[in-house]
Parts: C-alpha cells; structure tokens; sequence
C-alpha cells in the first residue's frame, strides 16, 4: 500500500517537473529574445549618447540576466547548440558590461 502511494507521488512529480520544463523552456527562449533587443537598444543608445536610454537598457539588462543567471553561467549545455553558443555569449557580454560599469563609476 505504502508502495503503490509513493509510486504515485513519485509519478506526480515527474509529470509536473516536464510541464514545469516546458514552461521554463519557452521563458527562457522569450527573455533571451528581449535580452538581445536590450543590447541592440543599448548599443543604440550609446551610439546616439542619450544617457537616460543608457541606464534604462542597463536595468532591464541587468534584470533579465540575473533571471537567465541558471542558463547564461553553468557548465552544462542546452539541446540546442545555437542556443547553448547564444547564452554564453550574453553571459559574456553581461560580466563586461558589469566590469564597464564598476570602472566608469570609479573613474568618475
């Protein structure tokens, strides 16, 4: 009896972490979409050196990053290889971006 209630406790698990997966999937593959229009507005607003755009694309940027934090910094690979070779470079990108703005307030 106790076998057959953990079996389906375990079985309910397993069917809520694929869903969960699922969902998790399709967030992940929407938020790396904006993080890059971020950049392209944020290269953009550096481009036209209007420093309001500046800080507000590095809020957003720093928020989406730090919720793709699991994706852009581990070791372990995405079934898709593009995605995978995406995500490391945002992640890339992200820790200069950091290095830039720590450097800019201190010289400043």
């Amino acid at each position: 009896m106790a076998e057959k209630q953990f079996e389906n406790v375990y079985v309910q698990r397993e069917k809520s972490v694929t869903t969960e997966r699922k969902d998790m999937k399709i967030f992940r593959i929407i938020s790396l979409v904006a993080l890059t229009v971020f950049w392209i507005g944020y290269g953009y607003a550096l481009y036209r050196d209007n420093s309001g755009n500046t800080s507000y694309y590095l809020s957003l940027i720093t928020i989406f990053s730090i919720l793709n934090a699991d994706i852009l910094f581990t070791r372990k690979k995405l079934q898709n290889k593009v995605l995978n070779i995406y995500t490391k470079i945002l992640g890339i990108l992200f820790c200069v971006l950091a290095f830039y703005s720590v450097i800019s307030v201190i010289l400043s």
